[in-house]
């Protein structure tokens, strides 16, 4: 919850506070009005560490909550917000994923220090997990989560291009 003004306290729910908010950082849901998908993530963003605020920021764009407009909107309206410049950095990323597995390639990639792969991109045809174009090499992965039956796996194994 964001809140003008002095800091309230509610069991349960954390309260980020400013000092203003701009009418296009505020929706209505259900009648009641609440910050954007944009806002809360940069609310969110000072204090959740970077891999769980990207794994917040993929889940509301593959739900297609939000869009990179949207939060670079919300950024500029708030300069120097906490949490700011590690939302900025997540947008600027070239390698968008869409699951936790992915996010750890990322990570793993980072550390190694070897290039970053495109996600679910295409290639030949074919969308494919990861994929390094230069190096021409695909990485697929396989979870039961996006392969939730043995009918949906083998399938997936027949892939055909799209």
């Amino acid at each position: 919850m964001t809140i003008i003004g002095h800091r309230a306290r509610h069991r349960g729910i954390r309260v980020h506070q400013t000092d203003s908010l701009h009418s296009s950082d505020v929706t209505v849901l259900h009648g009641i009005p609440v910050t954007t998908v944009a806002r809360t993530l940069l609310d969110m963003s000072a204090d959740l560490t970077p891999h769980r605020l990207a794994g917040a920021l993929e889940q509301a764009r593959v739900k297609r909550l939000v869009t990179k407009r949207e939060i670079e909107a919300a950024l500029h309206r708030a300069p120097g917000r906490p949490g700011s410049a590690q939302l900025r950095a997540l947008i600027t990323e070239p390698s968008f994923t869409r699951s936790e597995a992915e996010r750890q390639v990322v990570a793993l990639l980072r550390a190694a220090g070897l290039p970053a792969p495109a996600f679910n991109a295409k290639a030949e045809g074919y969308e494919v997990d990861a994929l390094w174009r230069v190096e021409r090499v695909v990485l697929e992965f396989d979870s039961y989560a996006f392969h939730a039956t043995r009918t949906a796996f083998q399938r997936d194994r027949r892939a055909t291009p799209i």
